[in-house]
């Protein structure tokens, strides 16, 4: 039974589509499904959520998620 997509892929996946929504309008607020997945990507590798209020705010974190996804992949 597959597991799903590894987590690398699917943090580049949400970095991809936060990137696109900062091109369109970086002061929007993010949509609820968006900062819900956010969440659940920051928990997962060990990130306590920050309140994010725009989508510029979004990619900061997105790009901390993806940070710490890294870092632990190149630590084991």
């Amino acid at each position: 039974m597959s597991r799903g997509p590894a987590r690398e892929a699917v943090v580049r996946g949400f970095l991809a589509l936060v990137l696109d929504m900062v091109r369109v309008d970086p002061e929007r607020r993010p949509n609820a499904e968006m900062v819900r997945w956010y969440r659940e990507l920051a928990l997962g590798t060990g990130l306590a959520p920050a309140e994010v209020g725009t989508n510029r705010e979004l990619l900061d974190e997105a790009l901390r998620v993806a940070r710490a996804v890294q870092e632990s992949k190149t630590a084991a």
